[in-house]
């Protein structure tokens, strides 16, 4: 997933969502200007992740929201 700034990003939410539907972790991650790559790794086990998803929710500074999500 890319995200481009038009206008300076403020954050990046990350949520992981197993293949039941159920949340399994969600991180706010404040958006720096060294911010080239972003490397998420998960901190709660999931082992019901085939079929889950991976949500990523960016914030730029006029307060638009733009989601994107991967199947995993």
């Amino acid at each position: 997933m890319q995200a481009r700034d038009n206008y300076l990003i403020k954050t990046i939410l990350i949520t992981i969502i197993n293949a039941l539907g159920v949340e399994v972790e969600s991180r706010l991650i404040p958006y720096t200007a060294d911010l080239l790559v972003l490397e998420y790794k998960t901190l709660e086990p999931n082992p019901d992740w085939k079929g889950g998803r991976v949500v990523v929710r960016v914030t730029d500074s006029p307060g638009n929201v733009t989601e994107s999500f991967r199947v995993l």
